[in-house]
């Protein structure tokens, strides 16, 4: 398995396929048992972790957001100007939001004030604003409308163009955009290509989808 430079990746697979432990691998959570995982041809455990996690931004599913303001949950208390933050609000779909409340805005413990929505449009611009050469959406489409779905898919050929890209979805929009779709099963590669592809000739992957 291989993710390219540049490329945009969708991983699918039903419950308990080995998607979320393949990101876990990914982002050194836990060693493999067998193999290795390389970047550049390094593997790498051979990174100081916190510059190797620095490479990577995880758009996630469950996101977790401080008692504080919308800047500081963004920025997480690193130093961004505030153009640079609404830029990424704009890409993330939160500008309208922003507009109301302003982004002194205190979310409260872990959100509470905020929408599931609002909560991932803040994740997602929090990925933006670090701009890191990898990003991972896991399941980050789960809260989002059809708006949102399409402002994602949006960012495939924009911002996130010269990005690698990792998506853990069903969203057939997102899944017809991609480089190349990863079946998993069991923790194993069980067929990949691309979905016209797939979608023709594929049952397993018109199951899972």
């Amino acid at each position: 398995m291989a993710f390219p430079k540049g490329s945009k990746t969708v991983l699918i697979g039903r419950n308990g396929s080995g998607k979320s432990t393949l990101i876990s691998l990914l982002l050194q959570l836990y060693q493999p048992t067998g193999g290795k995982i390389t970047l550049n041809g390094i593997d790498i455990s051979e990174f100081v972790l916190r510059e190797y996690r620095n490479m990577v931004s995880v758009v996630s599913q469950e996101i977790y957001l401080f008692n504080s303001s919308i800047r500081d949950n963004i920025c997480m208390y690193k130093n961004i100007d505030d153009k640079t933050i609404m830029e990424a609000c704009k890409d993330s779909g939160l500008a309208d939001f922003i507009s109301e409340v302003s982004l002194d805005y205190v979310v409260g413990q872990n959100g509470a004030m905020l929408s599931g929505g609002q909560k991932q449009k803040i994740a997602l611009a929090r990925a933006l604003v670090h701009n890191s050469p990898v990003i991972i959406f896991d399941e980050a489409t789960s809260n989002t409308d059809v708006y949102s779905e399409h402002q994602i898919n949006g960012l495939l050929h924009t911002k996130l163009k010269e990005k690698t890209v990792i998506i853990i979805t069903h969203k057939q929009e997102i899944l017809k955009e991609a480089d190349q779709i990863i079946m998993l099963k069991d923790g194993a590669v069980v067929g990949s290509g691309v979905y016209d592809d797939l979608s023709k000739d594929n049952l397993e992957f018109k199951n899972i989808e």
